[in-house]
């Protein structure tokens, strides 16, 4: 789930960032700033989501491997 969200949300904010800086901006305000993009950020940014979603799933499959499974069906 973290690499599809990672995937699916840079090219968006892309397509976001460049509607506001070159549409609402210039219509808004009469003005536009240069639109950048740092592939390296994106890169650190994209590795950091997944390797975030990584650890977010590792800690309650961990804490689950570890509970005997007779006893958690039984309190249920």
């Amino acid at each position: 789930m973290g690499i599809v969200a990672a995937v699916l949300a840079m090219p968006m904010g892309i397509v976001l960032a460049y509607l506001l800086i070159e549409v609402i901006n210039y219509r808004s305000f009469g003005w536009s700033i240069q639109f950048i993009l740092p592939w390296m950020e994106f890169a650190m940014a994209g590795g950091l989501a997944i390797l975030t979603a990584f650890l977010a799933a590792v800690y309650p499959a961990w804490h689950l491997s570890r509970t005997r499974p007779v006893i958690t069906l039984r309190g249920e």
